[in-house]
């Protein structure tokens, strides 16, 4: 009955921690009428996961349901907030939990996502790099942003992209400036890109460098960040 009323868009994430592998959804709702609540919706959603769980061998109470299972916000008022305070606060909100997954950090110092096993695969770790092949095994070649049919029309996004189409796509574009790897890796750590790319467009390098400061007030601020230059921080 839910799924009927409303469009969505789910994104997939996997990470590895000290429990093993961790696979779950993030997903943007976005109903047709206003008569479900945020919280009926857990209600909702709670009560299919409770159902499907013997169905794999697995049971849970109605609580660690909640807790774990299944968590719904109102992401109206997240959107709202990060708007009000966009360039002056960075934060990840809504849209980040789906398109920039694979760039987070684990909570835990022991989660890695799939990028952290694939880094550290490099760096000479063959535990990772096994956990890395077990990733590819199962995920590989799947699509880990999917949209319900006609959401994108609705918002007037056009036809989805494959991968290898937007590979060859060719987009005409000018350098603003050069970014030094230590400044650039500061806009990463306080997850800033974007705010550089708005700045590049409106203002040019005088925007971009007005950013790179920003990003050194912040590590000033806060006292932490990147430390040795060159470091990467995504």
């Amino acid at each position: 009955m839910l799924g009927c009323r409303s469009r969505s868009v789910w994104a997939q994430e996997v990470t590895y921690g000290s429990n093993g592998w961790h696979s779950h959804r993030h997903g943007l709702l976005f109903p047709t009428n206003d008569f479900y609540t945020a919280d009926e919706i857990q209600d909702i959603l709670t009560e299919i996961l409770l159902r499907k769980l013997p169905l794999v061998g697995l049971e849970g109470s109605r609580e660690d349901a909640r807790k774990y299972g299944i968590r719904v916000s109102d992401a109206g008022a997240e959107i709202a907030e990060y708007i009000a305070k966009f360039g002056h606060e960075p934060r990840w909100d809504a849209a980040s939990e789906l398109t920039l997954a694979t760039f987070k950090r684990g909570k835990k110092a022991a989660s890695k996502t799939p990028w952290a096993l694939l880094d550290s695969a490099q760096g000479g770790s063959m535990e990772d790099a096994e956990r890395y092949k077990e990733y590819l095994a199962v995920y590989g070649g799947k699509r880990q942003l999917v949209w319900s049919r006609g959401l994108r029309a609705d918002l007037g996004l056009g036809e989805e992209v494959g991968d290898e189409e937007a590979a060859h796509e060719e987009e005409e574009g000018e350098v603003v400036c050069t970014i030094e790897p230590q400044d650039w890796n500061l806009i990463c750590w306080f997850n800033l890109r974007g705010q550089v790319l708005v700045a590049a467009e409106n203002e040019g390098a005088t925007g971009v460098q007005r950013v790179i400061e920003y990003a050194h007030q912040l590590f000033d601020i806060r006292g932490y960040g990147p430390r040795k230059e060159g470091e990467a921080c995504i």
